[in-house]
């Protein structure tokens, strides 16, 4: 009696193993092309950057780091996709939390320029500002350069 309270759920768990199809069968794999189980971008962000107040309209781009399909738009356009989605990755803790509110800065002007960088990165949320307003700030932006348009160097007023 006891050998058969033993026997009993050694054949329903071979039941239910037979019923599944067994391990040896080889597992249903989607297509590639099913939108549902397409991997999803490790990156996907929305860059902006103003030169100033009076420099004209915002530039902007979007970066999309996605397995094999990397892509970068706008001001981003020209730059290697592959090699700013490794940076972007490289950046990913940087870029997620907000700088030390307790760090000492130097009042230096660096510039007009601000940039916004939005998105999500490795899964989690990206809202990150950068102006040139002081010396932390300007170690940030050089910081997230490749993710940045190129600074202008100030003209001289006629």
């Amino acid at each position: 009696m006891k050998s058969l309270r033993l026997l009993v759920p050694l054949l329903i768990a071979s039941a239910t193993l037979a019923a599944c199809g067994g391990a040896d069968e080889p597992a249903v794999e989607p297509p590639d092309d099913d939108p549902v189980v397409r991997p999803q971008p490790s990156a996907f962000l929305t860059l902006s950057s103003e030169a100033g107040r009076r420099r004209g309209r915002p530039r902007e781009a979007n970066l999309s780091c996605a397995p094999d399909a990397e892509r970068a738009t706008g001001y981003l356009g020209d730059r290697p996709a592959v090699e700013l989605c490794t940076r972007a990755r490289a950046l990913s803790g940087f870029l997620t939390s907000a700088p030390p509110r307790d760090r000492v800065c130097a009042e230096v002007y660096g510039g007009p320029q601000t940039a916004q960088i939005i998105g999500n990165l490795e899964g989690r949320p990206v809202d990150r500002r950068f102006a040139r307003t002081d010396a932390c700030e300007i170690a940030d932006w050089d910081r997230a350069q490749p993710l940045l348009p190129e600074v202008e160097p100030a003209r001289d007023r006629p």
